[in-house]
């Protein structure tokens, strides 16, 4: 079975540094672990590309990718690349960790957009049990692995790359009416009672001074 090499680290790790020495990732990992804020990570000076004596390896966003239709299994790359993050898969997988990072999860989100976590829900729903988990990161096993891409599905992170998997469409949202709060209704303003009229008793007439006889 053809194999090829795939290049395994993580694609949004931060510059720490801007590094001005001698081309090569070997003198540039030597320097505080890289330029880049993941050790784990791609050293982004090329050196697996010009190494590569078939043309099968190109940089994108200080990236090393590898052209799987170029590729021939000389593990030259493999060879060169300090940071041994290039690894044969079979030619017919089409799934692959894109981490090499052992960190706990909170550092490994520290230094990159996409690493693994170790949350190991893709150990969980993998249906034919194709992923280890050792170090704090998630191997696919690819003898077994039947190519299903739940694991990249299901990756928070997308550390786990499926060939051709086409991102699920968002959601549309839906707008609900905003609710108007109650108006808060005016007491009832009651109308003055009218008062009745007093009606006075009718004075008792006086009595006359002079009696009648």
């Amino acid at each position: 079975m053809p194999t090829y090499y795939v290049k395994a680290t993580a694609i949004k790790t931060k510059i720490k540094y801007d590094y001005k020495g001698i081309e090569s990732c070997s003198f540039a990992s030597q320097i505080s672990g890289g330029p880049k804020s993941c050790e784990f990570g791609c050293v982004g000076c090329a050196s697996c590309v010009k190494a590569c004596p078939f043309d099968a390896i190109e940089m994108i966003n200080g990236v090393a990718h590898v052209l799987k239709e170029k590729c021939k299994s000389c593990k030259i790359c493999v060879g060169t690349c300090p940071k041994k993050i290039i690894e044969m898969v079979p030619y017919k997988s089409k799934v692959f960790v894109k981490c090499k990072n052992t960190n706990m999860g909170k550092k490994v989100k520290e230094a990159c957009g996409i690493g693994c976590i170790g949350c190991k829900i893709c150990v969980k729903n993998c249906p034919k049990d194709t992923i280890a988990f050792e170090n704090n990161l998630a191997h696919i096993v690819y003898e077994g692995c039947i190519n299903c891409t739940i694991c990249a599905q299901k990756c928070p992170t997308k550390a786990i790359h499926a060939e051709n998997l086409k991102p699920k469409p968002a959601a549309p949202k839906v707008e609900t009416p905003n609710a108007e709060a109650p108006k808060a209704e005016a007491p009832n303003a009651e109308a003055p009672k009218a008062e009745a009229p007093k009606v006075e008793a009718p004075a008792k007439e006086a009595e006359t001074a002079n009696k009648e006889a």
